[in-house]
């Protein structure tokens, strides 16, 4: 097997050196299940996602926070208008909406060569 480190001890993932190594990159949270599923089968080809859907989105942003998972991909009400989903940051708890045709991109931009 084939070592995840470069020659100079980076950690070299599938979207190339990565800025950052987390055991969960982002967690999937929803009010639509059917969509959730959606986004979490295919942010999962390429990342280590969770499915949370346990309390209130303020539980779940905390819980997250707490275990070290850089962002929360949350499917809302916005979401079932517009195609869009709202990516929290869990260093600046700032939030951005991101469509969800974009999301791979935006991950891919987030982690991807340094």
């Amino acid at each position: 097997m084939a070592s995840p480190f470069d020659a100079a001890n980076n950690f070299v993932g599938k979207y190339g050196r990565m800025k950052m190594v987390v055991p969960v990159y982002a967690a999937i949270t929803s009010v639509d299940a059917a969509k959730a599923r959606e986004i979490y089968k295919t942010l999962s080809k390429n990342l280590h996602v969770v499915w949370d859907s346990r309390g209130n989105i303020g539980k779940r942003y905390f819980a997250q926070d707490e275990v070290g998972t850089p962002w929360c991909v949350t499917i809302d009400f916005q979401t079932l208008e517009d195609d869009t989903v709202t990516i929290r940051d869990r260093d600046t708890a700032k939030q951005e909406r991101v469509i969800i045709d974009n999301l791979e991109g935006w991950f891919k931009e987030k982690l991807g060569n340094s």
